[in-house]
């Protein structure tokens, strides 16, 4: 749903950057934008290998999913 929805609202974005500014600055927003997605990726926690695929082995139930955002 994230993918699908920066599909359409990304180019919206900058359609409206480029009429109500100039074009360098919706390139420097993408620079930024980039630069912010790189630190948050420094801080994910680094998973060794066979970490990724590591779980319970059962089915994703509603208790699972209300436990997971009780974390949060």
């Amino acid at each position: 749903m994230i993918s699908s929805g920066a599909f359409i609202t990304g180019p919206a974005v900058a359609g409206v950057m480029l009429i109500y500014l100039s074009p360098a600055a919706a390139i420097y927003a993408n620079a930024v934008s980039f630069a912010g997605s790189a630190l948050i990726l420094m801080f994910l926690p680094k998973l060794g290998i066979g970490e990724q695929n590591k779980g319970s082995g059962g089915r994703l139930t509603p208790r699972i999913n209300a436990q997971d955002w009780e974390q949060y």
